[in-house]
């Protein structure tokens, strides 16, 4: 029995597994009689490619005319008589950016349009173009304060800071500061992500005026030629309104060169955000009287300190305002120290113009300027001098000179001053007060 029933089941398992029904043809796609058949069989009114713009060494944009009832638009690389499908873009649109292109190179662009119903045009409207063989030089150089103090305009700094336009996102930027663009002085830290970049210099290697000049290199890693713009840089030896104090000679107090503002402080609101002090601005030019204001008064708020002839100096103020305020001015400042005042007037004493007496005789004095008191070493102007400094001159009033034409006003006249005991360190903020009498210790 069992010899019987084994091929009959494993029959009746193979007539299962061969059985067979009757199915609908499966579907197949029409053959392609005419390009415009299948994929290419929209009928909308097309013209394709009109015209390629704005070309340079790395880019172009593609023009073309938008037409109603399109859903995208194809963009096709077809150098060299290959297509190759570059990108998509959504309708409306009429222009397409090309970018990432070899330098002087032949291209030839095509665009096509697709419609709701997913079929794309057929033409064949191409156009070529060569891309230019280096990049362009940048448009336009200047030089910034990019967020530091405002008094910095022309300062100090070894290391200028530079805006420069007329870049693309890949180009990396050279400054230099002769016009055959020999001599490197900068180059921006990374590949520029926009229209303008901006970075700093190099350090400087002497004070003077520097003119920049600059060059771009593109993505291909090929450069423009140098710029014909540039821009003009005053490396100084101190700020506007201060004057140098050179100790090179050698001096008991301090050992390294420092600037100090030529006239007392002002209080000094940058009105016009220019960053210079001058007349235009508000200076408050009544000055801080008593009955009007409290000590910390210009000590807080929009008021600097700022280095200009005419105008009551800023007053009422204690010595922390006061540390505070020249602090505020940037990396640098502070109040005058004890060792910096003593290193002026040891300088001060050594020069014979700044004697009532130029042989030094046995005594006559320093000149002291406006100290309420008319003789020969000072003068008395019935209270606080805010002339400008050419009027004080064209009075023969007395100020002192440094070295040379420099000269440093009202250092020990006009309005008592602070001087801080302590601080020496710039990053300290405390100050010591010193003796208030010779006498003491």
């Amino acid at each position: 029995m069992h010899m019987i029933r084994l091929p009959w089941i494993l029959s009746l398992v193979l007539l299962q597994a061969c059985e067979t029904k009757q199915y609908e043809d499966q579907f197949k796609s029409p053959p392609v009689v005419d390009i415009s058949s299948a994929l290419f069989g929209s009928n909308l009114a097309f013209g394709g490619l009109e015209s390629i713009s704005s070309v340079n060494d790395t880019s172009a944009i593609l023009n073309w005319s938008q037409v109603e009832g399109a859903q995208e638009y194809y963009i096709y690389d077809v150098t060299g008589g290959l297509f190759r499908l570059i990108d998509r873009v959504d309708a409306p649109a009429d222009s397409y950016a090309v970018t990432l292109l070899e330098s002087g190179t032949d291209y030839s662009f095509l665009v096509r349009v697709k419609d709701d119903q997913a079929q794309l045009d057929n033409n064949f409207s191409t156009i070529s173009i060569t891309t230019d063989a280096q990049p362009d030089p940048p448009s336009f150089i200047s030089t910034t304060t990019l967020g530091d103090h405002p008094t910095w305009p022309n300062d100090v700094r070894s290391r200028p800071s530079l805006l420069v336009l007329g870049t693309r996102p890949g180009d990396r930027v050279s400054i230099f500061e002769d016009a055959a663009c020999t001599n490197l002085i900068g180059e921006s830290p990374a590949e520029i992500q926009s229209s303008f970049d901006f970075f700093q210099t190099d350090p400087l290697s002497s004070y003077g005026t520097y003119t920049f000049y600059g060059k771009i290199t593109n993505i291909n890693g090929i450069d423009s030629n140098c710029s014909s713009v540039f821009a003009d840089y005053e490396y100084l030896e101190c700020p506007d309104g201060y004057i140098p104090i050179d100790v090179s000679a050698g001096n008991s107090y301090v050992t390294q060169d420092f600037c100090v503002m030529k006239f007392e402080a002002k209080a000094w609101l940058d009105s016009d955000s220019d960053g210079l002090v001058e007349n235009t601005d508000f200076f408050a030019s009544e000055g801080c009287f008593e009955t009007a204001c409290t000590t910390e008064n210009w000590g807080i708020g929009a008021y600097k300190p700022g280095s200009m002839d005419e105008n009551k100096p800023w007053r009422k103020l204690d010595i922390q305002t006061a540390k505070d305020a020249c602090r505020s001015l940037g990396r640098g400042y502070d109040l005058i120290n004890i060792r910096e005042w003593m290193a002026i007037a040891e300088i001060v004493e050594a020069n014979p113009i700044n004697w009532s007496n130029t042989t030094i005789a046995v005594g006559e004095c320093l000149l002291r300027g406006n100290v309420g008191v008319d003789d020969g070493c000072g003068y008395d102007y019935d209270g606080i001098d805010d002339r400008a400094e050419a009027v004080r001159l064209a009075d023969s009033l007395s100020p002192m000179l440094i070295v040379g034409a420099e000269q440093l006003w009202d250092f020990s006249g006009n309005v008592a001053e602070w001087v801080d005991f302590g601080g020496l360190d710039t990053s300290e903020d405390a100050v010591t007060l010193g003796p208030q009498f010779c006498s003491d210790p």
